[in-house]
């Protein structure tokens, strides 16, 4: 079970609840179908990648951790580890998932964003912005 540590907590938050949905039960999103922790996931990795932390003026503390397989909460603490360039942000899960959090609030604007302004061609649009990044 992933919530061993006593100051973890049981659930993550995200603030916009609205593009949540929308990605995941959006006919014409490519996340359609999917669960509010993979969103989150991705979120946060696209948030690291294009965006940069925003602070949740709300929180809605609705994804547990327990749905998070063990990989994914260690992805969680890599994007926390680079963020921090620290091992020390391991002993402070607060912390730790507040970046994560961040991360994903800016993130997933990000992505509702450009699934709009690129309709049916969102997949070569990620591809070619991977591609760039990497230069």
């Amino acid at each position: 079970m992933a919530n061993e540590n006593k100051d973890e907590p049981r659930d993550l938050c995200y603030e916009d609840k609205n593009t949540y949905k929308w990605l995941t039960e959006e006919r014409t999103s490519p996340f359609c179908g999917k669960q509010f922790n993979e969103i989150f996931l991705l979120a946060m990795a696209y948030g690291k990648k294009f965006g940069e932390r925003e602070k949740l003026k709300e929180r809605y503390p609705n994804i547990p951790l327990r749905t998070f397989l063990t990989e994914e909460l260690w992805l969680i603490k890599a994007v926390a580890m680079s963020e921090s360039n620290s091992l020390d942000i391991l002993l402070n899960q607060k912390e730790l998932y507040k970046i994560a959090e961040e991360y994903a609030n800016n993130g997933v604007k990000l992505l509702k964003q450009d699934i709009v302004d690129n309709l049916g061609d969102y997949d070569k649009l990620l591809e070619t912005k991977i591609k760039k990044s990497k230069k």
